[in-house]
């Protein structure tokens, strides 16, 4: 964890984390140690998130940005369920056999499941961004299906509705969840703050790892169906 308090009048303090890789279990491989490391992960997560939801430092909010590789949709394998049909998810007959691709239902299908298996760790970010603060997404290798506004849009309308399901005997509790959701931000390549910070993920340094147009990583053979991911 870093952290860099701002000298701008008008700026928060910085949170910088990165390659949290939340949902990297979901896969028929995992073995069962590591089970003991995702518990662990989702405690400090938690832990993480709730101290800064009370703690400021000089008063101002935070801006936590997370660079790249906040969850692990790359990494998820998700069967369609038996009898599904697979134009609902976008799928092809050999995602029964190897899961769902990054097309942009599929992708969605993906990050649900990976907000179902962290809950606590999406409720404890749901009360930091209620606390008036903000984040900001850097997108990754392991999580360019964020570049899907479909896929961006469920974690920001999943949030917000878990913020506004603990808080139902307030009065203002739509537009406090309308903020929570605007609170997220993705950043396709690296988050930049004139006089104080760049934060980039560096994969593209990576020939391994990179994309051919890191702006727009769609497979240039079926453009706006698959991304380019290697």
């Amino acid at each position: 964890v870093s952290f860099a308090m701002s000298t701008h009048d008008d700026a928060r303090n910085l949170l910088i984390l990165s390659d949290l890789h939340l949902g990297e279990d979901l896969h028929p491989a995992s073995k069962t140690g590591y089970l003991r490391h995702v518990l662990r992960l989702e405690r400090e997560l938690e832990a993480f998130l709730g101290h800064y939801s009370m703690f400021r430092l000089d008063e101002r909010p935070w801006r936590l940005i997370v660079n790249g590789d906040m969850v692990d949709l790359l990494g998820v394998c998700l069967l369609p369920r038996p009898g599904a049909a697979l134009a609902d998810l976008e799928a092809e007959p050999e995602d029964r056999i190897y899961g769902l691709g990054s097309r942009p239902l599929a992708a969605r299908a993906k990050m649900r499941r990976v907000l179902e298996r962290h809950p606590g760790v999406f409720r404890a970010l749901a009360r930091f961004l209620g606390a008036g603060n903000e984040l900001e997404i850097v997108l990754g290798n392991h999580d360019v299906e964020f570049h899907w506004p479909i896929v961006q849009e469920t974690l920001r309308e999943s949030v917000a509705a878990m913020w506004a399901a603990e808080q139902v005997e307030q009065d203002n509790v739509a537009a406090v969840a309308e903020r929570v959701r605007a609170a997220i931000h993705f950043h396709p390549w690296f988050y930049f703050q004139e006089g104080l910070v760049w934060v980039e993920h560096g994969h593209q340094y990576d020939e391994n790892c990179s994309f051919d147009y890191v702006l727009d990583p769609v497979a240039r053979q079926e453009r706006e169906q698959r991304l380019d991911i290697r």
